[in-house]
Protein backbone atom coordinates (compact mmCIF):
# COMPACT_ATOMS: atom_id res chain seq x y z
CA UNK A 1 0.00 0.00 0.00
CA UNK A 2 3.00 2.50 0.84
CA UNK A 3 4.19 2.44 -2.98
CA UNK A 4 0.46 3.83 -3.83
CA UNK A 5 0.99 6.64 -1.33
CA UNK A 6 3.25 8.85 -3.07
CA UNK A 7 1.51 12.17 -2.71
CA UNK A 8 0.17 14.23 0.42
CA UNK A 9 -3.14 14.17 -1.48
CA UNK A 10 -2.81 10.46 -2.10
CA UNK A 11 -2.03 10.14 1.78
CA UNK A 12 -5.25 12.67 2.71
CA UNK A 13 -7.66 11.07 0.48
CA UNK A 14 -6.64 7.35 1.55
CA UNK A 15 -7.77 8.78 5.20
CA UNK A 16 -10.56 10.27 4.25
CA UNK A 17 -11.82 6.84 2.52
CA UNK A 18 -10.67 4.80 5.81
CA UNK A 19 -12.08 7.32 8.09
CA UNK A 20 -15.57 7.13 6.73
CA UNK A 21 -16.05 3.57 6.71
CA UNK A 22 -15.46 4.52 10.55
CA UNK A 23 -13.49 1.46 11.53
CA UNK A 24 -10.64 1.79 14.33
CA UNK A 25 -8.85 -0.70 13.48
CA UNK A 26 -8.45 -0.38 9.68
CA UNK A 27 -7.80 3.39 10.48
CA UNK A 28 -5.03 2.29 12.62
CA UNK A 29 -3.55 -0.02 9.75
CA UNK A 30 -4.40 3.18 7.41
CA UNK A 31 -2.00 5.35 9.85
CA UNK A 32 1.17 2.48 9.36
CA UNK A 33 0.42 2.79 5.82
CA UNK A 34 0.93 6.32 6.05
CA UNK A 35 3.33 6.71 8.14
CA UNK A 36 5.92 3.94 6.12
CA UNK A 37 4.71 5.46 2.90
CA UNK A 38 5.83 9.32 4.41
CA UNK A 39 9.33 7.69 5.61
CA UNK A 40 10.09 5.65 1.71
CA UNK A 41 9.69 9.27 0.13
CA UNK A 42 11.98 10.76 2.67
CA UNK A 43 14.72 8.17 2.31
CA UNK A 44 14.76 9.25 -1.30
CA UNK A 45 14.69 12.56 -1.07
CA UNK A 46 15.89 13.44 2.79
CA UNK A 47 15.53 17.58 1.49
CA UNK A 48 12.07 17.20 0.32
CA UNK A 49 9.82 16.35 3.17
CA UNK A 50 6.69 15.20 2.18
CA UNK A 51 4.31 16.46 5.32
CA UNK A 52 5.83 19.36 7.53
Amino acid sequence: MADFLDSPEAMTEYLSQVLADGNASELLAALGHVARAKNKIERRAPSQSVIP
